[in-house]
């Protein structure tokens, strides 16, 4: 039944027909007619063959023939055994791979490239201009800052993959966290002529969680809000417990997301088409690393947007006994 769904066809039209007389694909035809037991022949495991089935044109599957050989004579071939085996998905991740590589390559030549030239402009006659000399240093800082960011990020998204992260879950004063958060990107010199409001309250329960990596998160998400905000905008860092649920809000004023990227921003790599957002340098990875983290300690990630008004990232995180357990404290 599976084989039969997979090639669109009914049981019925299969089992005692010729090939040819049930598919029209001409390579399907060919290899099955060369594995059939009417043949004669003695044959052994031959290479597969990859076929596109005429009812779905995006799936992939592989065909292999394995033959039967009589217990008692091993000479004698009774028949071949079809294996039909799905091999959509493999496809895709072969052709992800390949387009991550691709991806990676470009964001590491696009900042190399931009230091190599201020470089060798240094060391050229325009390296004698003070003024030169300085926008020369502070570019060079922001694409070292750029590469470190995105090979840190690569390698934690990796090891997640991998299965090589473990959280490291304790007690945190959340409030502590997010006001360090919070404090370190404004004094980064990051967002200058923005707005930043910090709403808080007096007092939160400490949460079990892993505090490197929810600092990665929020730091991310304001990061962020910063870097696809409009002039003179808003960041707001924002936090409520209720029933038993811990909300942490990162808001903007900024250019908001359209319903079509929602589905796809927290994808490996993506970045919308928008003009405004191609403008601003990033690598796509800072919004699927934060989900990562989420959804390691149990939590999810949420996005409230609206196309030109700015968007509002939510982390969720349920705290309870099962937190405290997890964390061996319960």
């Amino acid at each position: 039944d599976k084989i039969t769904a997979q090639l669109g066809i009914v049981k019925g039209r299969i089992i005692g027909r010729m090939a040819r007389e049930w598919s029209d694909h001409p390579h399907l035809i060919s290899y099955l007619s060369r594995h059939s037991a009417s043949n004669g022949q003695v044959g052994y495991i031959s290479d597969s063959i990859q076929i596109t089935p005429e009812h779905d044109q995006d799936k992939l599957l592989e065909v292999t023939a394995y033959p039967l050989f009589s217990p008692k004579d091993n000479a004698h071939l009774l028949g071949s055994m079809v294996v039909v085996r799905d091999c959509t998905e493999e496809q895709l991740m072969r052709r992800s791979r390949g387009e991550f590589v691709a991806q990676v390559a470009h964001e590491l030549k696009t900042p190399l490239n931009v230091m190599a030239m201020y470089s060798e402009s240094l060391l050229g006659e325009d390296g004698n201009s003070d003024e030169f000399r300085v926008e020369a240093v502070n570019v060079i800082h922001d694409d070292v800052e750029r590469l470190s960011t995105l090979i840190n990020n690569m390698l934690a998204l990796t090891k997640f993959e991998l299965g090589g992260m473990r959280i490291n879950r304790q007690r945190v004063r959340l409030l502590e966290l997010l006001e360090d958060a919070f404090n370190n990107i404004i004094q980064s010199g990051r967002g200058k002529g923005l707005e930043f409001a910090l709403d808080l309250p007096k007092e939160m329960t400490a949460v079990y969680v892993d505090k490197d990596l929810l600092r990665i998160a929020v730091n991310n998400l304001l990061t962020n809000a910063i870097k696809y905000n409009r002039p003179d905008g808003k960041v707001t860092l924002s936090a409520e417990e209720m029933n038993g649920v811990i909300e942490i809000s990162v808001q903007d004023s900024g250019l908001g997301i359209s319903p079509e990227d929602r589905s796809r921003i927290f994808d490996k790599f993506f970045r919308s088409n928008d003009a405004d957002v191609r403008q601003q340098t990033g690598h796509g990875l800072g919004l699927p690393l934060a989900q990562q983290i989420i959804q390691m300690h149990q939590g999810e990630l949420c996005l409230e947007s609206e196309h030109g008004k700015g968007s509002k990232f939510i982390i969720r995180l349920e705290r309870g006994t099962e937190m405290a357990k997890q964390a061996g404290v319960a």
